[in-house]
């Protein structure tokens, strides 16, 4: 998977935190409750260790992961899939920013202002070619996440899943189980 292609476009806050080992972070929107309730704990001890984490926090879990982890000192990294050069900052956001622990960024030039599907998918590539290693706490069967986590296991990017029958697809593929 070509990653070169996405580079760069624009941020707000704290650009070094992409010098950082980064941890990506995906869902599926339709998840399993039990793997729900694995995502905010593990997010819980992301937010313990300081783990970098970089996602584009758009699915429902991926919302709520990003909730707790603003509510730590955990760096974070959101990258919207839309330009965000004259992106408005949320507030809940601007904190963060001032304290170089939060950076938004994006591939997309500022002419893009609205979410597509087409825009998530190079997005979520995007996140994947940044990140160090990969997180998928759940990809639906049929999913473009799914589609996804085959390039990266192919590519030999690093895929991790937390183990449970609902996610032996993603294990099968080659992804490893996650222990935090």
């Amino acid at each position: 998977m070509n990653h070169s292609r996405l580079s760069i476009s624009a941020f707000h806050g704290n650009r070094d935190l992409l010098d950082r080992s980064k941890l990506a972070l995906f869902c599926s929107s339709k998840c399993p409750g039990k793997l729900i309730l694995d995502a905010y704990e593990l997010c819980k001890g992301f937010c313990g260790r300081q783990q970098t984490v970089i996602s584009g926090f758009h699915s429902p879990v991926e919302k709520e992961c990003l909730n707790i982890l603003l509510s730590s000192e955990c760096p974070i990294i959101v990258c919207p899939s839309r330009g965000v050069k004259v992106f408005r900052i949320p507030k809940e956001w601007r904190k963060p920013i001032d304290d170089g622990r939060l950076v938004v960024v994006s591939p997309f030039p500022s002419s893009i202002r609205r979410n597509t599907r087409k825009l998530a998918d190079k997005r979520n590539e995007f996140v994947a070619g940044l990140a160090t290693k990969i997180l998928i706490v759940h990809a639906a069967a049929g999913s473009k996440l799914l589609d996804l986590a085959t390039k990266l296991v192919a590519d030999g990017k690093p895929v991790y899943t937390v183990a449970c029958e609902e996610n032996d697809p993603l294990l099968r593929l080659g992804a490893k189980a996650y222990a935090s």
